[in-house]
């Protein structure tokens, strides 16, 4: 049955975005051998995770922040520890090469980074978030269980999180509830463009956006052409169609969306305009993923952008992979880590 929804939901993946795909020379993306290595290491409290957002800090470590975490240290045959609990969520700071996982170690058992009130019923998973004048800020998603099997659980709303930088290892964040009153799934991508922070969420696969000014949180929303206070009456952005996160960036003057196949799609899209909020190109796909091709058990999903690695005009882009065959996760860790490429901006821009 497992099987059966995940090929539905990439038959639906591929409708969303079936119209007029421009697919570039995939053959230029290369696996980048350096990230790989930094999150293939054997030590360090992480063994794998899912999410894989980043946030580039002013002091220039950056923060790497998963989704469930399986922890511990990995064992000298490639499998990790049956018995180390799963968290739902962690940081991870990179510092020139070198990681330190962050979680709640309060208590007798780990516990995740971030952490609802009810904690045995509900969760967060992490989105996007920014560093401002000495604080990081966090969007996080809740959910809650609503069902059996790897696809059991239930969007309840967005919160935001937010603690100084200099406290990320010793203290904990304080979390506030973004009250919008939408089913759109706010705070999977941001993007700051002079005075404003814009954030984006999805609902059907298609993107909508709001923004305030820097530091303020009093919120308008996009509704065609023009920004308003009812979160009700947004819009979405015209021919747009994203998975659940996905990346929001600028480069050379363009505005980028970059995004995988909806629901377990294997391609990944990029789009891109001169406005933010209108002129966007049709998809273009520069990437397959490998691994599904070569076990069926695999999945592979949310592909995201890592824009403050840029380096000799190639883009730094994740994507998450993963088994229906959970056993399997124990037995061998790199099928629950995520994998590293690097795309030439040229396929994205040009």
């Amino acid at each position: 049955m497992q099987d059966k929804r995940i090929a539905i939901f990439r038959i639906i993946a591929t409708i969303s975005l079936i119209t007029s795909v421009f697919v570039a020379h995939s053959q230029d993306v290369q696996i980048d051998s350096y990230w790989q290595q930094v999150y293939d290491k054997k030590c360090c409290g992480w063994t794998g995770g899912d999410g894989v957002y980043s946030i580039p800090l002013s002091d220039g470590r950056s923060v790497f922040i998963f989704g469930d975490t399986y922890l511990g240290e990995v064992k000298e045959d490639n499998t990790r520890d049956n018995t180390v609990p799963v968290i739902k969520n962690s940081l991870v700071i990179y510092d020139n090469g070198n990681i330190e996982t962050l979680y709640d170690q309060t208590g007798k058992k780990p516990k995740p980074y971030f952490k609802t009130s009810k904690p045995d019923s509900t969760w967060f998973w992490p989105g996007h978030g920014f560093e401002l004048n000495g604080v990081i800020y966090f969007f996080l998603s809740k959910f809650k269980s609503s069902g059996t099997g790897m696809f059991g659980f239930e969007w309840i709303g967005t919160s935001i999180a937010h603690i100084d930088t200099g406290n990320l290892k010793n203290s904990l964040p304080s979390i506030t509830k973004w009250e919008h009153k939408t089913d759109i799934h706010f705070g999977n991508a941001i993007l700051i463009k002079e005075d404003y922070l814009y954030v984006f969420g999805v609902r059907a696969f298609q993107v909508y956006v709001a923004r305030t000014k820097l530091g303020e949180f009093d919120w308008e929303y996009f509704s065609n052409g023009s920004w308003i206070t009812d979160a009700i009456k947004s819009t979405s952005l015209e021919g747009i169609y994203c998975s659940e996160q996905f990346s929001v960036f600028m480069s050379q003057g363009k505005f980028v969306i970059l995004t995988q196949g909806a629901m377990l799609g294997e391609e990944i899209y990029t789009y891109t305009s001169l406005e933010l909020t209108e002129g966007w190109s049709k998809p273009r796909e520069i990437y397959k993923t490998q691994e599904p091709a070569k076990d069926s058990t695999i999945i592979t999903y949310n592909a995201l952008a890592h824009p403050q690695f840029i380096a000799n005009d190639k883009l730094l882009v994740s994507y998450c992979v993963n088994s229906t065959d959970f056993p399997s996760i124990y037995h061998d860790v790199d099928r629950y880590r995520p994998r590293f490429i690097r795309i030439p901006l040229s396929l994205i821009l040009e």
